[in-house]
């Protein structure tokens, strides 16, 4: 993952989900609020997998993007220059098991992402500390609160997307992270 070398100048903030149609449940809360949320003229939104939140779909301000490759995913998400990124999931036992590979995509770009208060997110979040939990979400008012201020405070949306970064460098960085890795394998292989 590396940032695009365009970004949009349109003044406007994008804000975008990727995912499959087999998230439903997990987007309803967060979806909910949208549709308040491009009340605001200057927020675009960008849906990836062929699926746009109820009622959006045609929305002069939201596009819909279809699959992507895998092993293209990295370069176009970087290419969409995306301001906020989220990612709801519905709390749930299949959901707790997952890893906090969307906010990992987002931190790799500096972006901040909105993700539901479930397992993997708040594991990610936790190594950061109590400032970068701030981007987990509850419930509809915290994604609509939570949103807004990311769409109106530039600061604070640079700031949530620095700490999420180095969050992700601090604890994912395979360069950082080798030697734990090295051990895992010597102890696998002193089992044999």
């Amino acid at each position: 993952f590396r940032p695009a070398q365009v970004e949009h100048t349109d003044g406007m903030v994008v804000v975008g989900w990727a995912g499959s149609n087999t998230h439903g449940v997990d987007l309803k809360e967060a979806w909910e609020v949208l549709p308040g949320i491009l009340k605001n003229e200057k927020v675009r939104m960008e849906f990836v997998g062929g699926t746009a939140a109820p009622g959006l779909a045609g929305h002069k301000r939201v596009l819909v993007r279809t699959w992507v490759p895998v092993g293209e995913f990295s370069a176009r998400f970087a290419s969409w220059s995306w301001d906020i990124a989220m990612a709801p999931l519905e709390d749930n036992r299949f959901n707790r098991s997952k890893s906090c590979i969307k906010m990992l995509e987002a931190a790799a770009l500096s972006i901040p992402c909105l993700a539901s208060r479930v397992r993997p997110y708040e594991e990610f979040c936790a190594l950061g500390g109590p400032e970068l939990e701030w981007l987990l979400c509850s419930n509809a008012r915290e994604w609509r609160e939570k949103l807004t201020r990311l769409i109106e405070d530039e600061d604070h949306r640079k700031k949530m997307g620095e700490l999420v970064h180095r969050t992700a460098r601090a604890w994912f960085d395979i360069e950082k992270i080798i030697d734990n890795w090295d051990y895992v394998f010597e102890k696998m292989g002193a089992m044999e």
